[in-house]
């Protein structure tokens, strides 16, 4: 994975910088859009501000939407994003906190992937 980073052109770059901007939107126009609609079906009462993201994903539509923007479509951004980024950041940080960045990598990537079991089975 190291040097990885530098295998890739340098107008790609500006393309990948953009890829936790479209995840965190990709995440916040899927959480907006399922509780506008899930207000709308009077699912969960108007009274509720703020209920858990997952109660979003209960009912169709807005199943639908939860199951492939958080489900699907947001990991798999995330963790496309995220070798380049740790291939450079390994290359970039210190030897002795080597290890903290590995696990930083690693843990994110695992977060992801819990995002997309969540989406999927919310």
């Amino acid at each position: 994975m190291a040097m990885l980073y530098q295998k890739i052109p340098p107008a790609a770059y500006y393309l990948l910088s953009l890829l936790p901007v479209a995840t965190a939107c990709m995440a916040l126009k899927t959480i907006v859009t399922c509780a506008n609609q899930t207000w709308e079906a009077n699912v969960i009462p108007a009274s509720l501000k703020f209920p858990p993201i997952s109660l979003f994903g209960i009912v169709d539509p807005p199943k639908t939407i939860y199951f492939y923007g958080l489900g699907i479509i947001t990991p798999a951004l995330f963790l496309v994003s995220i070798l380049p980024i740790s291939s450079y950041m390994m290359d970039q940080v210190e030897t002795e906190q080597k290890d903290e960045a590995w696990k930083a990598s690693w843990t994110s990537a695992v977060a992801f992937v819990g995002l997309s079991i969540h989406g999927l089975v919310p």
